[in-house]
């Protein structure tokens, strides 16, 4: 599920329709730093091993970890980035008067 949600944010972020692309091109666009790059790439191995019929397993704390970043590059891409334009423009529009008030 977490990485159909980043698959959706992918698609619209950047149109890209695959997960591998569409975080490549989050990071090309700088909608996210190398650091959520980095994460990106985590969860997308991870997601794989969940998608594909694999003897491989995912641990408990790897799928904590993957919920996590889920939750961190969705509240950074939707939330934190509109309310730090927010505050920057309200700052371009604020006097100096304004500023030692």
């Amino acid at each position: 599920m977490c990485g159909k949600a980043i698959e959706a944010i992918c698609v619209d972020k950047t149109g890209e329709k695959t997960l591998h692309k569409g975080i490549i091109k989050l990071k090309e666009l700088g909608i996210i730093d190398n650091q959520l790059y980095e994460w990106g790439e985590a969860l997308r191995k991870e997601r794989n091993i969940g998608a594909h019929a694999t003897d491989d397993r995912i641990c408990e704390q790897d799928a904590s970890d993957i919920l996590d970043f889920s939750i961190a590059i969705t509240d950074y891409i939707y939330i934190l980035s509109l309310k730090f334009d927010e505050y920057k423009k309200r700052k371009k529009t604020q006097t100096m008067d304004d500023l030692f008030s």
